[in-house]
């Protein structure tokens, strides 16, 4: 690959915006240098468990999030470089060679590993190349993950929320729609349900009134580590502003996603916080379905929301649950922004 190439391969993928077309690109990037055999990027939490593989392999990129396992050969690799001080280890594997970097370290739970199988040993000049391109992928995906991060609370922020809701909502409609009558409810049985869930704490208002701001900062930070505690690195946790927080979870079925939500409220109800005391939350829920525009599903949970702070508070609420009660009605929802309260 001759330098213009290379000057417009990383240009690519610094112009990206979506980490996970970043990922494609620096695979394809990769690709061009050096034609490895394959190239995964593996997410793993911090048992080095699979969270997420974006892989390529004959000049095909996909992604891979359900029923994942590491091969014993890349999982040996990691396991030596989680426990020491080492960021990259070449291995040979047969005729092959097995090469691991710790691209990016996300947070104490969460790395990123590229592993790359080589049917001959890069040169010099090509590993100096790779090397540099490494810097290059990780100093940008730092900033990206800055600008879509909360400062308070660490919890992504609006405008990654209202990116990564289409995606999702683009998922659950293929996975509704991709596959034959006589095949899909097979599929409906082996795969997970997408949940919305707005999460508003109670009287917060309250809290910067008699205690003040800085106190209701703190209120937010340790609500949110509660958050973060609650669930798995899987789910998708997004703070809207104030005391507004959204979850996107991927569980079995409603019992599951129940189970999970109360475990939080519960959590939360039983946690002291420091200068204030006990606090509580209310939570709207809706489970994401592919005839549901996903701005309508926003809607919907903040029906069930509103229902639970408007009877009560400190409580879960599920829109089929209020809908099946007579509660809620369903509505022909405008497609614009949705404000929250």
């Amino acid at each position: 690959m001759n330098p213009h190439n290379i000057v417009d391969h990383i240009a690519g993928f610094t112009s990206l915006r979506d980490l996970e077309l970043i990922e494609f690109s620096l695979l394809n990037t990769i690709n061009s240098m050096l034609k490895p055999v394959c190239m995964r990027l593996l997410k793993v939490d911090r048992q080095n468990r699979p969270l997420k593989e974006t892989s390529f392999i004959k000049d095909k990129n996909t992604v891979q999030q359900d029923n994942l396992k590491i091969d014993t050969e890349s999982l040996k690799l990691i396991n030596i470089i989680s426990n020491s001080d080492l960021n990259e280890i070449t291995h040979k594997k047969g005729d092959n060679y097995l090469y691991a970097n710790l691209i990016l370290q996300f947070s104490q739970s969460i790395s990123s590993y590229l592993i790359i199988e080589y049917d001959k040993k890069p040169t010099h000049a090509q590993e100096y190349l790779l090397k540099g391109i490494f810097q290059v992928y990780k100093n940008f995906n730092e900033l990206l993950i800055d600008a879509q991060t909360d400062v308070l609370t660490g919890l992504a922020n609006r405008k990654t929320f209202d990116e990564t809701i289409k995606k999702v909502s683009d998922i659950v409609i293929y996975n509704n729609s991709n596959f034959p009558n006589n095949q899909r409810d097979d599929f409906e049985e082996k795969s997970n349900e997408f949940w919305l869930a707005i999460i508003d704490i109670d009287f917060f208002k309250q809290v910067n009134d008699n205690y003040g701001h800085l106190y209701g900062d703190e209120v937010l930070v340790i609500f949110s580590n509660i958050l973060k505690q609650s669930f798995r690195e899987t789910d998708m946790l997004f703070r809207f502003g104030g005391e507004e927080f959204v979850a996107i979870l991927n569980n079995r079925d409603k019992e599951a996603a129940y189970q999970a939500l109360e475990r939080l409220r519960t959590t939360v109800e039983d946690s002291e916080f420091p200068g204030v005391g006990h606090i509580t939350i209310s939570i709207g829920a809706v489970k994401m379905t592919n005839d549901i525009f996903h701005v309508t599903l926003l809607e919907y949970a903040d029906q069930a929301l509103y229902f639970g702070k408007s009877n009560g508070r400190n409580q879960l609420n599920f829109f089929e649950d209020l809908l099946d009660q007579g509660h809620v009605q369903l509505e022909s929802i405008d497609t614009g922004d949705i404000e929250l309260f």
